[in-house]
């Protein structure tokens, strides 16, 4: 566990860093305490990994943004999806790019999620990490059933419970649109 909450520090120090190169530190700060205080209490990322399926094919991270979630499930003693082909979408190009660039995915997807370009039962594992309160119910609903017909094995779903009005960074598709409960 010590092992892995050092790797977790240095993957948030690393996104620091590459926000500060880029200019966006101070718009981001507030995002690096949201992100070290998830990834180092490590509930969230222990709690994700328990429940992850062992897979060979391939995982699709939707809304992958910078992959930040994604990569510290790499992490994890015991990866379960270290021989996945790992798949990241999103809209926000800038993002996607990142999350390519830092290695937390094999291949990525500039799309928006209402218009997912898949098959049916083409993925073995769909992950939706913090995504579904960007869209309105209504899309989110289309995208369950969406997500429902596009994975062979398991759709692992997160959000904040309830509503959050949380609009921190400068991506536009950030704010929450929605609120979902259990």
């Amino acid at each position: 566990m010590v092992d892995m909450l050092r790797r977790l520090k240095t993957l948030v120090k690393d996104h620091k860093n590459e926000l500060t190169k880029s200019g966006r530190d101070k718009v981001d700060v507030n995002v690096i305490y949201i992100i070290c205080g998830f990834l180092l209490s490590s509930s969230r990322i222990v709690g994700l990994h328990r429940w992850l399926l062992p897979t060979h094919g391939v995982v699709l991270d939707l809304g992958c943004g910078q992959g930040l979630s994604f990569r510290a499930l790499k992490l994890m003693p015991g990866n379960k999806i270290a021989r996945a082909f790992t798949v990241g979408t999103d809209i926000f190009k800038r993002d996607l790019i990142e999350g390519k660039k830092q290695g937390a995915y094999h291949d990525v997807i500039y799309c928006d999620l209402r218009y997912l370009p898949l098959r049916n039962k083409s993925v073995e594992i769909c992950l939706l990490l913090d995504v579904i309160e960007h869209l309105d119910k209504k899309e989110g609903l289309e995208l369950l059933a969406c997500v429902e017909s596009v994975a062979k094995k398991q759709i692992v779903i997160t959000t904040p419970n309830g509503f959050s009005s949380e609009s921190v960074r400068d991506n536009p598709f950030w704010l929450h649109r929605s609120g979902w409960l259990p």
